[in-house]
């Protein structure tokens, strides 16, 4: 793992074992909120990247207009740029995962369809992230 980042927005890290970039967001919005994102998408174009982790487990609220514009700004490029599958790191309790969880419908009636799981732990994530590489990686044949 390479750590890219960690500080008081978002701890980020590159796994080049697994293409796979995964955040902890340690608040909600702020200034550093989009610089966090901007960081993120530069190192999916710069490495190649099959899944992307977000644990928000500790985030907080994200306005409509920033989950807008990671809808239909930051996602695009970044699938462009070669991201297959997301994985969001949620609470269990319901109530929270209900309002945490966005609509896609731009991503998913679109060609370019991006995946999105939700699990409940990191380490269920990362294994997650590690079948999809196998199965990019001409590995296996399925991703469960």
């Amino acid at each position: 793992m390479q750590i890219i980042r960690d500080d008081e927005y978002a701890a980020v890290v590159y796994c080049p074992d697994t293409k796979c970039v995964q955040v902890r967001w340690n608040n909600g919005e702020g200034p550093g909120q989009r610089e966090v994102f901007d960081q993120i998408l530069q190192l999916i174009q710069e490495r190649p990247t099959f899944t992307y982790i977000a644990d928000i487990r500790e985030q907080g609220v994200v306005s409509d207009v920033s989950r807008g514009w990671m809808e239909t700004e930051l996602l695009p490029v970044a699938i462009m740029s070669g991201l297959k599958k997301v994985a969001v790191v949620v609470e269990e309790e319901i109530f929270k995962q209900f309002f945490r969880q966005p609509a896609h419908p731009p991503l998913t009636q679109s060609p370019q369809y991006l995946e999105f799981r939700y699990m409940y732990s990191l380490e269920e994530a990362q294994t997650w992230a590690t079948e999809v590489y196998n199965y990019y990686d001409g590995r296996v044949s399925h991703v469960a």
